[in-house]
């Protein structure tokens, strides 16, 4: 235990709990872990994610400061992303390192140098935005420069109120690239079904073939070469590791080399970090979630389906970092087509078609690693065998985000861009602007409000804005015109409901009701909400003598509807709720969602006398905005 959430906890365990797990109490005797080491030439701290698995070590002994600095640096990084810090991922805690690193450049590039915490002047952190001033990420490095030099101890009071005041650095959003154009967006996504299936099929055909020899297939067993690309492929399948000439050499016996090299002979089985970048890529178009998060997303998942056919679903459980104690989401991955490319048939998806869905992309990708998870003890879905990786055995645990920046994964996909009067050059492909992409096409918050949506990815989407306009007011002038060619519900004033009064046969046979329902009319018996209904068996949205179940907003576009003088209040304050929705949703979803039903308040209050609209916006109630948040929230609908 590291004093932070248990790592061997499972997502699927808490599926349908609202009260989570009981807290993990440590065993009697248990001490702490050592975090940090310092001592004659040490200066070293340990992290242990959030998550479980093999903890990091940051040598604070390669900063180019003084030793003091480098301890207070320490300490200061280990309050940041220790039990008590919000730094979850290992990933997470090597960005903070990096940052604290590029800073110790900073200082020790200053004359006179400075040599204890209490030197460091707020003249360092100007000095470090200028030096970082092309990075688009210059906020967030300050933020996490801040946060952990805040944690220090011995600083001079000029350079705590530095730290302390808010950071004033713009965020360059005039460099970032928004989301991708559909010609742009298909190329890549096909571009990673090729890359994922060709895995698939490279894996699987090894793999058959390796039992196929295990089980002393006869075809197989009698090929002495085949039989011996079996036995390299028992060594790769079982160990992850093959043997050398000598323990002094690299290379491999002539009987294991004469089937391939070191690379080619481990992909047989294991498979590239770029394979499994191309199914991060599908998961980040098709779920919507960071990179980051899918790149580092758990292999035990639950299955609520319980494998009882129809719909399959894992549910699994993705981390967002930087939202610190709110880090931990619940994800359900199904296996129904996300966008229009998708199959529109229920059919049962064949092992081409599964990557159209997330479920099948998830259960792909956990299929393709399970050997390498075997051999290393993970608990990641993304485990993947290179040269550069961990020594000895070369398996890597995760997926580096940046492992699309250098644009040789666009290029291996054969994805080039031809910019005019220049040379071709790979199509820059990010999890971020993929990210985007899904925002940008499902008009669907995720992992955030919808006011973050539209104000924070939306609206700055500069590829998509103008199209994204256009489709906004196309949708609210089909709402507008929908809404008017309904006639608009019929109103009974102050004078009609006194002539109801004295004649009730007359006022009934006039609003085209019967007595009985006029009655009702009057004496609230038949009030939905924003109007009262004169014969709820008799409306355009439930099949002829069915109770209508239709939603009450409907009926402000339904024939059966009367509004009368005591409706107007929550008439007001319907409008009024709808105005302050406008600005907490996306543009699209409030005009298809809202559209409709705000023209027709309008139009329906431009028709009452402006004193009554006026006194009966003083008169609303507590009452009617409660009443008229469920009716939006969707509270008082038939279920």
């Amino acid at each position: 235990m590291s004093g932070r959430r248990s790592a061997g906890s499972s997502a699927g365990s808490s599926v349908g709990s609202s009260a989570g797990r009981p807290a993990e109490l440590p065993r009697p005797g248990w001490e702490p872990p050592q975090r940090v080491f310092i001592g004659g030439d040490e200066c070293r701290v340990r992290f242990f994610p959030d998550r479980g698995g093999a903890p990091c070590d940051f040598d604070f002994g390669v900063l180019l400061v003084s030793r003091p600095l480098r301890v207070a640096m320490a300490r200061g990084f280990d309050a940041h992303v220790g039990p008590s810090g919000t730094v979850g991922s290992a990933l997470s805690a090597a960005n903070v390192f990096r940052v604290l690193r590029g800073f110790a450049e900073v200082v020790a590039a200053c004359d006179p140098v400075p040599r204890t915490p209490g030197d460091l002047q707020p003249v360092l952190l100007d000095r470090y935005a200028l030096k970082r001033s092309s990075k688009a990420g210059l906020p967030f490095e300050m933020g996490l420069l801040k946060a952990v030099l805040r944690r220090m101890d011995g600083l001079n009071p000029k350079l705590v109120n530095a730290l302390a005041a808010p950071t004033t650095i713009a965020r360059q959003l005039g460099r970032q690239r928004g989301s991708y154009p559909e010609d742009e967006e298909r190329r890549i996504v096909q571009a990673a079904r090729v890359m994922l299936r060709q895995a698939a099929e490279r894996i699987g055909g090894n793999r058959e073939l390796l039992e196929r020899w295990r089980d002393s297939d006869a075809c197989v067993v009698a090929d002495e070469r085949q039989a011996e690309y079996c036995r390299v492929l028992d060594l790769v399948d079982r160990t992850g590791v093959l043997p050398r000439q000598s323990a002094a050499s690299s290379r491999l016996p002539p009987w294991v080399a004469r089937h391939g090299n070191l690379e080619d002979l481990m992909h047989a089985l294991h498979p590239r970090g770029s394979e499994l970048a191309a199914g991060a890529l599908l998961l980040v178009r098709m779920t919507g979630h960071n990179g980051s998060s899918i790149c580092q997303a758990p292999a035990a998942h639950h299955r609520p389906d319980g494998f009882a056919g129809g719909a399959a679903t894992a549910v699994v459980e993705l981390v967002k970092a930087r939202r610190g104690t709110r880090r931990f989401m619940t994800v359900a991955l199904s296996d129904l087509p996300v966008w229009a490319q998708a199959p529109s048939q229920r059919v049962m998806l064949s092992g081409r078609d599964q990557l159209h869905t997330p479920f099948g992309v998830y259960m792909l990708l956990l299929e393709l690693t399970a050997a390498a998870r075997r051999i290393t003890g993970a608990d990641r879905l993304m485990v993947s065998w290179s040269v550069t990786g961990r020594p000895g055995q070369g398996f890597r645990v995760g997926l580096r985000t940046s492992i699309l920046d250098d644009g040789q994964w666009a290029t291996a996909a054969g994805l080039l861009e031809h910019p005019a009067g220049g040379e071709p050059r790979p199509l820059e492909v990010t999890f971020a602007r993929m990210r985007k992409t899904h925002l940008q096409r499902e008009q669907r918050p995720v992992a955030h409000t919808e006011a973050t949506l539209a104000d924070q990815y939306l609206a700055k989407d500069g590829t998509a804005f103008g199209d994204y306009q256009r489709l906004v007011a196309d949708v609210l002038a089909e709402q507008t015109r929908t809404a008017r060619a309904f006639a608009a519900i019929t109103s009974l004033s102050e004078q009609d409901l006194a002539q109801a009064r004295r004649d009730p046969q007359a006022a009934a046979r006039r609003h085209g009701v019967s007595v009985a329902a006029l009655h009702r009319l009057i004496s609230g018996e038949a009030d939905t909400v924003l109007a009262g209904c004169a014969d709820p068996a008799a409306g355009p949205f439930a099949p002829a003598g069915q109770p209508c179940t239709a939603s009450f907003l409907k009926c402000l576009g339904c024939p059966c509807a009367r509004a009368l003088p005591r409706h107007l209040p929550a008439q007001t304050a319907a409008l009024q709720a709808l105005e302050e929705r406008r600005t907490q949703m996306t543009p699209l979803g409030w005009a298809r969602r809202f559209g409709r039903p705000h023209a027709q308040l309008s139009d329906l209050l431009s028709h009452a006398p402006a004193a009554a609209v006026e006194q009966a916006r003083s008169a609303i109630t507590e009452h009617d905005r409660g009443l008229v948040e469920r009716l939006l929230a969707g509270e008082l609908d038939h279920v």
